[in-house]
């Protein structure tokens, strides 16, 4: 699969040229923003591709439009503007590389505060080192009630050596109340680290939003 990407990013997204096989597509423009969703974009084609080849009605805009239509819940989703809050599903050290490098670039001068929740089979500690040393925020930790879900024990959590503490917490009510109590100029809270957050996100931008002040 060969991806030339074209011209300037427009409203966080970026457009690509396909080659793959015998067939030249572009420009194809996902609708999610971030450079690292063109590499997900272009594996797609290439599979509607392949499936056009085993007799399935895909013309190039067919592709084109299915990709910049597609639409994943929680994909970078701002949830709340007061307080910003934001989620973003990035199970795995690159995606978490790539979040941070996105939560950078669109709020430069702010400080981050990030609420993760990790499955057990992911590389959890790659996880976690990259948003203390690369973004470095302080880690509020949601065990969820799920029996995949990584639960941190005490050993784990400590400042570390960046002066980024990480605290865990065993039930949501502990997470808000924290949330809540967060004094000074108004961070960025970002949840993360499996889809699995994505209903305690909504629900606490919702419940923050209305004890806002």
């Amino acid at each position: 699969i060969r991806v030339g990407v074209r011209g300037r990013a427009h409203a966080g997204t970026v457009a690509f040229s396909l080659r793959f096989l015998d067939a030249r597509i572009g420009p194809i423009r996902p609708s999610a923003p971030g450079v690292f969703q063109v590499k997900n974009a272009a594996c797609a084609a290439a599979a509607a591709v392949l499936l056009r080849k085993r007799g399935y009605a895909l013309s190039d805009g067919d592709i084109k439009k299915g990709i910049s239509k597609t639409v994943m819940p929680g994909r970078f989703a701002l949830l709340s503007r007061r307080p910003r809050l934001l989620f973003d599903p990035a199970h795995n050290p690159a995606a978490i590389d790539a979040l941070i490098a996105m939560l950078r670039r669109t709020y430069p001068e702010r400080k981050f505060i990030v609420v993760l929740s990790v499955m057990r089979d992911k590389d959890h500690g790659s996880m976690i080192d990259s948003i203390r040393s690369k973004l470095r925020a302080a880690i509020l930790y949601l065990a969820l009630p799920d029996p995949r879900c990584f639960v941190p024990q005490e050993i784990d959590a400590p400042t570390s050596a960046h002066g980024n503490a990480m605290t865990v917490f065993r039930n949501f009510s502990d997470l808000l109340r924290a949330l809540k109590g967060i004094e000074g100029k108004k961070p960025v809270i970002v949840f993360t680290g499996s889809f699995r957050l994505f209903p305690y996100a909504r629900k606490a931008a919702a419940i923050l939003a209305k004890n806002f002040s």
